[in-house]
């Protein structure tokens, strides 16, 4: 009898060691799955972020067009004179009224469809007036889908004045940032989008411009853009 109960001793005593042991395993296990779940909500947090950026497209006015109503003046080089650095974008005369280009592009698949921003960049390639003279630049879109009218109005354009307050001839310019702009039609990731620039007819710089194009920001919805 005393062996047996040695036995039942022995096997109780396995049993309560094999408890623990679950135990100390099931607690492992809860803490591993904390930490899973700890890290699974830092990577949806990075995910987030990567998704809703903002990105940059430049507009290149040397892969534009002119407008056939109320047209720029044209394509235009221009070569510094030291250095034969060469410079391509259209020609914004002074000019009594608006004068037009225009630019085409399927946008990533990642844009989300919103308002979008942007800022001019043009060169000065000869000598200019110094009188606190202004130079207007204005920017709108459309967006058609793949079986949309083509003949869709343009959304409603933004426009951004850059002040001449010295002589800013040979010198390329950054303008401040057009309020947010809405595309018009169906913007949206993989569409086709067309934006229409002017320089208008009311301002004030008597000077020629070279446009260079345009900086657009926008935002996506996705980090991919495939």
């Amino acid at each position: 009898m005393g062996y047996v109960g040695t036995g039942r001793f022995t096997a109780y005593s396995a049993l309560h060691d094999l408890d623990g042991a679950l135990q100390t395993a099931n607690s492992s296990i809860a803490s591993a799955n904390s930490s899973i779940a700890s890290a699974n909500s830092s990577l949806a947090a990075i995910n987030t972020l990567l998704a809703s950026g903002v990105k940059t497209i430049f507009l290149s006015c040397a892969g534009g067009w002119s407008s056939a109503t109320l047209p720029d003046a044209g394509f235009l080089s221009a070569e510094t004179s030291t250095n034969k650095v060469n410079f391509k974008g259209t020609k914004m005369a002074a000019s009594a009224s608006d004068q037009k280009h225009e630019f085409g592009l399927i946008m990533p698949m990642n844009y989300n469809g919103g308002t979008v921003t942007g800022k001019a960049v043009f060169y000065v390639p000869s000598s200019t007036d110094a009188s606190s003279h202004t130079v207007i630049f204005g920017l709108q879109g459309v967006a058609i889908a793949s079986g949309g009218t083509a003949d869709t109005a343009y959304g409603t354009a933004q426009e951004v004045t850059y002040t001449v307050a010295s002589s800013i001839a040979g010198k390329i310019i950054t303008t401040d940032a057009i309020a947010a702009m809405t595309i018009a039609g169906s913007p949206a990731g993989g569409n086709w989008h067309q934006f229409r620039t002017y320089r208008k007819g009311s301002d004030t710089y008597t000077g020629d411009l070279i446009l260079l194009g345009w900086i657009l920001n926008y935002t996506t919805d996705n980090y991919s853009d495939v």
